[in-house]
């Protein structure tokens, strides 16, 4: 994503140049800078000018100047709406056009992926706003007589210091879905909001929340076509203009579901050329090697394949890991990310699609037997209950007694059993910590129990789409590809959190509407699977395999000096995980993820070998990040 930024004097007195030339020189890079700046200089916004990116641009349309990465789904409605010929407009220019026709109350009915920042030069107002689903990302950072926004946190840092709360999330849950940012008095505005900023007034207000759908009865067969329409329009309108598109082809279903539809509409005439190729991460450890689908989807279509096959966390590519605007789980991963973008990139690829949005509100769970209870159903759910049990290789009583009685409790009593029968901070958490920023609270086990009775299931499905964003990948790939979601269209997410709970969770039939939705699209054999590979084995092998870097990491590390972490019981966690006498090895890659990003990003990254880090001084509740920068 194009970097961005915006500055806005709160008093509405103009900014002084030297502050502008700051931000501009926190831009600078191999691309132009364009500066666009309000009649009275009270508000100025700069934007890299690039080159292939035609998602990111800065505007202007009558008293409305406007920067940000927009892509609009529903163009089109919009310019009908108010007479606008759209020839030749970049989607932003669309957007000012209908606010300055409707006003900032039309900015809820934007449908696409976006964070866009608009300044009504004549009103002295601002808005922000992110999209739905939370696919693009906004930062913002009040500076007393200033606000800041901007697309990337770090260009907001003043140097405050390292937000703990910000850490103490990550350690937990391995994303913050918070608004907190790594970077001290930086946050982020919440999917689906917008800002608005008049004076010294703000407010910020959802104007889309999944915790609002209730589902509705529906026919099977209209739901099906319905959901297939959906798809095919998410699909179609992801498409880059110029044929430069490639996907993620996992094997699994829903990445093989999208380049089957893909190439199924080129078939059909329905686009010009289909996609271009697809990549394929293989692992040949455990259960990660999934080549038996992903080969049959390309033996059925015959579409481009570039394979990586077992990459590794912390492996040596000849590069440092990158200078990330924040940490992510799977950050070690550096080397097989940097080299599926090159691949995509030297095959012509613009565009990258990816297949994430289907785990987090079309898989099922047993959470609907608790509804089924909470309405009287009692034969249904000892029914379903059995199919559950079996699936899931779990304890039938162990089951009815997690999804069907416990959420029948009151929300205390919910949770106080929840925390009797969990560890949910992990030992190596240094106890003062721990409490101090409330870790036992921010358990995502302890979250879900907070739902009403009766609307266990959709309550969890909305949990799972308000932390969605947390697991969208913003590292080194999304500043050199495209990376777009076709799952993530608003109005397919939106039907689907209408539909009864029986067409998304089926025992033995996961993702039951989406499986149906791509008969006759999708070869049986990857349609019919059930289960996926999981990570855990290359996890353990690679920290065997990276032993000295570990080594080096757990050697008076950053989380230590920052009073988060105990050094001698995570040294026990990665050993029990590195030869597999712990479950836990998820939370533990978790810390030395952070600890990886932590070092590169205050410049302490080494390889084995070289001299240990120098000892940090000055620590506090605000940790600067130049703080570690002296001996």
């Amino acid at each position: 994503m194009t970097r961005f930024c915006c500055l806005a004097a709160i008093d509405n007195t103009p900014l002084d140049i030297r502050l502008v030339q700051a931000y501009e020189r926190r831009l600078a890079s191999a691309l132009p800078i364009q500066r666009m700046s309000a009649p009275d200089d009270t508000c100025v916004m700069l934007a890299e000018a690039s080159t292939w990116e035609c998602e990111t641009t800065i505007t202007r349309v009558e008293s409305l100047m406007g920067v940000g990465t927009i892509r609009l789904d529903n163009r089109s409605d919009l310019a009908h709406e108010i007479g606008l010929d759209d020839t030749g407009l970049h989607d932003l220019d669309v957007v000012l056009h209908v606010v300055a026709r409707k006003g900032p109350s039309s900015l809820s009915r934007l449908v696409g992926d976006f964070a866009v920042i608009i300044r009504d030069t004549a009103a002295h107002a601002l808005y922000a706003i992110r999209d739905a689903i939370g696919v693009r990302i906004l930062h913002m950072a009040d500076r007393g007589r200033f606000l800041t926004l901007a697309s990337h946190a770090a260009m907001l840092d003043a140097g405050l210091g390292i937000d703990l709360d910000y850490i103490a999330q990550f350690l937990m849950t391995g994303a913050s879905p918070s608004k907190h940012t790594p970077y001290y008095g930086v946050q982020t505005l919440p999917a689906g909001s917008i800002l608005t900023v008049e004076g010294r007034r703000r407010r910020v207000e959802r104007y889309w929340d999944a915790f609002a759908f209730t589902d509705a009865p529906a026919d099977p067969d209209t739901a099906i076509q319905r959901f297939r329409e959906l798809l095919t329009q998410a699909v179609l309108c992801r498409f880059a203009s110029d044929g430069e598109t490639w996907a993620q082809l996992s094997g699994g279903l829903d990445s093989s579901s999208l380049v089957s539809l893909a190439q199924w509409l080129a078939e059909r005439g329905c686009t010009p050329t289909g996609l271009s190729g697809t990549v394929t991460i293989v692992d040949s450890l455990g259960s990660g090697d999934e080549r038996e689908f992903s080969n049959t989807v390309l033996d059925r279509y015959g579409v481009r394949n570039e394979t990586l096959v077992d990459y590794w966390p912390w492996q040596d590519d000849g590069e440092p890991p990158p200078l990330t605007d924040q940490p992510s789980l799977m950050y070690p991963f550096y080397a097989r990310d940097r080299r599926m973008i090159a691949v995509a990139r030297a095959g012509g690829a613009r565009v990258l699609w990816s297949g994430l949005g289907p785990d987090h509100f079309l898989t099922g769970s047993p959470y609907l037997l608790a509804d089924l209870f909470a309405r009287g159903r009692c034969w249904a759910v000892l029914r379903e209950g059995w199919q559950w049990a079996v699936e899931l290789r779990t304890s039938f009583w162990k089951l009815m007694t997690h999804f069907v009685l416990t959420p029948q409790l009151p929300v205390d009593a919910q949770q106080r059993i929840v925390a009797r029968h969990r560890a949910p901070v992990p030992n190596w958490i240094a106890p003062r910590f721990a409490k101090r920023y409330e870790l036992p609270q921010r358990s995502l086990r302890l979250a879900q129990c907070t739902a009403p009775r009766g609307r266990a299931f959709a309550y969890n499905v909305a949990f799972q789409l308000h932390h969605l964003p947390a697991a969208i990948d913003r590292g080194d790939s999304d500043e050199s590809m495209i990376i777009r979601y076709p799952y993530l269209d608003r109005r397919l997410v939106e039907f689907c959190l209408t539909l009864p709970a029986a067409f998304r969770a089926k025992p033995f039939a996961t993702k039951w509407i989406q499986r149906e939705a791509v008969v006759g699209i999708l070869p049986d054999h990857v349609r019919e699977r059930s289960g996926k590979g999981t990570i855990g084995a290359r996890l353990r092998w690679a920290m065997n395999k990276e032993c000295a870097i570990i080594q080096q990491l757990l050697r008076n590390p950053i989380l230590a000096q920052l009073g988060c972490i105990s050094i001698p019981l995570l040294r026990r966690a990665v050993n029990e995980a590195m030869n597999g006498q712990s479950p836990s090895v998820v939370k533990v890659f978790q810390a030395l993820s952070l600890e990886t990003w932590l070092r590169q990003k205050l410049g302490h990254w080494e390889a084995p070998g070289e001299s240990t880090i120098r000892h940090a001084v000055g620590l506090g509740s605000a940790i600067p990040f130049s703080s570690f920068s002296g001996d």
